[in-house]
C-alpha cells in the first residue's frame, strides 16, 4: 500500500515534491479515518488510542499503543506520552499529526473536530500526491514509448553497420543486450516508484482457479517450447508464439477476477451509505441488512445476502464483517469494513461514519479511473511499438539472409573477399530471445501503468509473445517471397563463368 520513494530524489526532472509531502500510503488514510469514526462515539482519548492500537494498521497501531502504555501504565499522561513518542517517529507527516494530537489532548479541545479536519487534510494530501504521481507516470510512459520506438531503428542501424564493418556477430549481441537492459531498468524503476493500487485482500480463495492452472500452464509452455525445438520444420518464431499461448489462460482467469472485484467498488459507496443510515435508525444489523437487500447493488448483493444469513445465525458483528470482506476479496471494502464494525461496537455516529467512508471510497475510485484512462492509451501505444520493433528486426533478418546468399554466390564465383552480413545462424538465436524479452518487459510496463492485480501480467506477456512470434514469422515470409525470385535466378551466374 505504501510508496515511500521520493520521485524527486530519483528523477529530478519530474514534477517537484516537497520533502514534507505526503507519501502514497492508504494505511495512514484509513487509520486517521478510523480514529475520526471512533471519535464520533465521544470516547476518551485513552480508550480511543487503546482501540486503535489493537487494530491492524501496522506501525500506526503500534505507535498509538506505545502512547497508551506510556501514558497510563507508566503514568506520563496521554498528552505527554504523545509528545515523547512523536519525537521518535521517522514519518514526518505522522509525527506532525501526533504533535497536534498532543496539544489537542492537553488543551481539552474536541477530538472529533480535530480528527475530522486532520482526516480531510490527509485525504487531500494523498489525492494530491497520487495525481502528481500520475503526471510523472504519464511522463515516464511517454519516455518509455520513445525509447521503444528508437530501439527498433537503433538495432537496425547497428545491424547495417555491423555488416559494413565485416559482419562481427558480437556487435549484435552487445546491442541486443544493451537494449533489453535499458528497457528492463526503465521498467524496474517504474515498478519501484509508482503506486501499486492494491486491489485484493490476502484472504479468500478468489485466485484458487488461477493457482490451479498457473503452474500447469507454465509447465505446458516450457514443454511445448522444448518439444518444438527438436522439430526442424518449425521456425523459432512459431515456437515463441506456441510458448506464449498457454500463458494467456492463467492471465485471463486473473483478469476476470480483477474485473469482478473492481465492479464491487462502484456499488460499495451507495451500499454502505444506505446500510449505515438504516442501522442508525433501527439499531439492528440484521434488520438493516434486510432493508438494504430490497435494493439492487449488483454483485455486492450476493455477498450482502450471505452476510445477512450469518447475522441471523448469531455470528458476531466483527466476524460477519470480516467474512463479508473475505467474500468480496476487495481491499477497499476490507479497509472500510474494519472501520464500520468497530465503530458499530463502540456506538459511533453511523450516519456520519457511513457518509465519510462512502465519500472516501468514491475518491479512491475517481483517482483509479484517471489512472485507467492513462493506461488505456499507453497499452495501445505499446502494442503498436511492440509489433513495429519485432517487424523491423525480422525484416532485417530476412534482408541479411538475402545478402548472405548473394555474397555467398559472389565468393564462390569470383573468389574475392567481400562484405559479409551477420551470420543467419546468429540471428536465428538473437531474434527469438529479443521477442521473448520485449514481451516480458512490455507486459510488465503495461501492468505497471494499470496497477491492481499483477497476476494479470501473464495475459499481457502471453498475448505479446503470440503476436510477436506471428508478426516475425509473417515478415520473414514476406521478405523471403520478395527476394526469392532474385536469389533463385542467381543473377551472378554469368560472373561465375568468367572466373579464371
Amino acid at each position: 500500500m505504501k510508496t515511500a520513494i521520493d520521485l524527486k530524489k530519483i528523477l529530478p526532472f519530474l514534477p517537484g515534491q516537497s520533502s514534507k509531502s505526503s507519501t502514497l500510503d492508504e494505511t495512514l488514510v484509513y487509520f486517521v479515518t478510523f480514529l475520526f469514526s471512533l471519535s464520533t462515539a465521544e470516547i476518551s482519548p485513552s480508550n480511543l488510542l487503546k482501540t486503535a492500537g489493537s487494530v491492524g494498521y501496522g506501525i500506526y497501531s503500534k505507535t498509538v499503543m506505545e502512547i497508551h502504555n506510556l501514558g497510563l501504565r507508566w503514568q506520563y499522561g496521554i498528552a505527554t506520552a504523545a509528545g515523547i513518542v512523536a519525537s521518535q517517529v521517522p514519518n514526518e507527516e505522522f509525527k506532525l499529526f501526533l504533535m497536534k494530537l498532543e496539544q489537542v489532548i492537553r488543551l481539552g479541545d474536541s477530538l472529533r473536530d480535530f480528527l475530522k479536519s486532520e482526516m480531510a487534510a490527509v485525504v487531500n494530501a494523498y489525492a494530491s500526491a497520487y495525481e502528481r504521481s500520475m503526471e510523472s507516470l504519464k511522463l515516464l510512459l511517454g519516455m518509455f514509448s520513445t525509447l521503444m520506438s528508437t530501439a527498433s531503428f537503433m538495432i537496425a542501424a547497428m545491424m547495417i553497420m555491423s555488416m559494413i564493418g565485416g559482419g562481427d556477430s558480437s556487435t549484435i549481441i552487445v546491442v541486443a543486450f544493451a537494449t533489453i537492459a535499458g528497457l528492463g531498468a526503465f521498467a524496474l524503476m517504474m515498478y519501484m516508484i509508482f503506486p501499486k493500487d492494491k486491489l485484493m485482500n490476502e484472504n479468500g480463495e478468489h485466485l484458487k482457479q488461477f493457482k490451479k492452472i498457473f503452474l500447469p500452464s507454465v509447465g505446458a509452455s516450457v514443454a511445448i517450447g522444448i518439444a518444438l525445438l527438436f522439430v526442424p520444420q518449425v521456425s523459432r518464431e512459431i515456437i515463441v508464439s506456441a510458448v506464449g499461448g498457454p500463458l494467456i489462460f492463467p492471465g485471463f482467469v486473473a483478469k476476470r477476477v480483477e474485473g469482478r472485484i473492481k465492479k464491487l467498488d462502484e456499488s460499495f459507496p451507495s451500499f454502505i451509505r444506505h446500510l449505515t443510515e438504516i442501522y442508525a435508525t433501527v439499531g439492528s444489523l440484521g434488520q438493516a441488512l434486510k432493508t438494504v437487500m430490497k435494493s439492487d447493488f449488483g454483485g455486492l448483493s450476493t455477498h450482502a445476502r450471505s452476510m445477512l444469513n450469518r447475522v441471523l445465525n448469531r455470528v458476531t458483528m466483527e466476524q460477519a464483517f470480516e467474512l463479508f470482506s473475505t467474500d468480496t476479496g476487495n481491499e477497499l471494502i476490507t479497509a472500510s469494513n474494519k472501520v464500520i464494525s468497530i465503530s458499530m461496537i463502540k456506538g459511533a455516529n453511523m450516519i456520519e461514519v457511513g457518509e465519510t467512508l462512502a465519500q472516501l471510497t468514491s475518491r479512491f475510485n475517481d483517482l483509479r479511473k484517471k489512472r485507467q484512462q492513462v493506461s488505456k492509451a499507453f497499452e495501445t501505444t505499446v502494442l503498436i511499438l511492440h509489433v513495429l520493433t519485432v517487424a523491423v528486426m525480422s525484416f532485417m533478418k530476412g534482408v541479411f539472409q538475402f545478402f548472405a546468399d548473394i555474397f555467398g554466390h559472389l565468393d564462390k564465383s569470383l573468389g574475392a573477399s567481400v562484405i559479409q552480413p551477420i551470420p543467419p545462424d546468429m540471428m536465428n538465436i538473437v531474434l527469438p530471445l529479443m521477442i521473448v524479452a520485449l514481451a516480458c518487459i512490455n507486459g510488465l510496463v503495461i501492468k505497471i501503468s494499470q496497477g491492481g492485480l499483477y497476476k494479470t501480467m501473464w495475459f499481457n506477456i502471453g498475448l505479446l509473445l503470440v503476436i510477436g512470434g506471428v508478426v516475425s514469422f509473417g515478415v520473414q515470409q514476406f521478405v523471403g517471397q520478395m527476394f526469392g525470385d532474385i536469389i533463385g535466378s542467381n543473377p551472378f551466374g554469368d560472373l561465375a563463368t568468367q572466373a579464371p
